[in-house]
């Protein structure tokens, strides 16, 4: 009973081993690709680069992006004033476009797709959404009309209140 349970023993510490030592192997390595296309796609992939790419320039898969596009997390433009600084805002900030007719016209077309809405077609805060609910200001009268453009800008990005 004593020589098979030692036999036991040692069948098992065998095995044991055998496992341990088969099991330890590189984790990345898949071993044989059957099929490399299934692992490796075809088609080209932007942010993943296996090997050269000969029809883009540089060899890279990613193109450039097209001119006007903002970077993913570069949205704020003026991200060194904080959100409830309307007063820094309007002290520091400026308009960076000319005032000339071809900006006028852009945003006129701007404010109708953006803004008329609510503050209506004169900024009298008449639009069919500023009837609706109250307390759309009425940019044509009072304190808004002497309004800057920093204040305007800041108001705009990140709301008042």
């Amino acid at each position: 009973m004593a020589h098979s349970l030692k036999i036991g023993l040692q069948a098992s510490l065998m095995v044991f081993g055998a496992i341990c030592t088969t099991a330890c192997h590189d984790a990345n390595d898949t071993g044989i690709e059957y099929a490399p296309e299934m692992y490796e796609s075809i088609p080209y992939e932007p942010l993943r680069q296996v090997t050269a790419n000969t029809i883009n320039p540089m060899g890279i898969n990613q193109r450039t992006p097209p001119v006007g596009t903002v970077p993913l997390g570069k949205l704020d433009y003026y991200d060194h004033i904080p959100k409830d600084s309307v007063e820094q805002a309007s002290r520091r900030l400026t308009n960076p476009l000319a005032y000339t007719q071809e900006n006028l016209v852009e945003g006129q077309t701007l404010y109708a797709r953006n803004c008329q809405h609510c503050h209506g077609e004169q900024g009298d805060g008449q639009g069919p959404v500023g009837q609706k609910f109250k307390g759309v200001p009425n940019y044509s009268a009072g304190a808004y009309k002497t309004m800057n453009d920093g204040h305007i800008y800041h108001v705009i990005e990140w709301g008042k209140g």
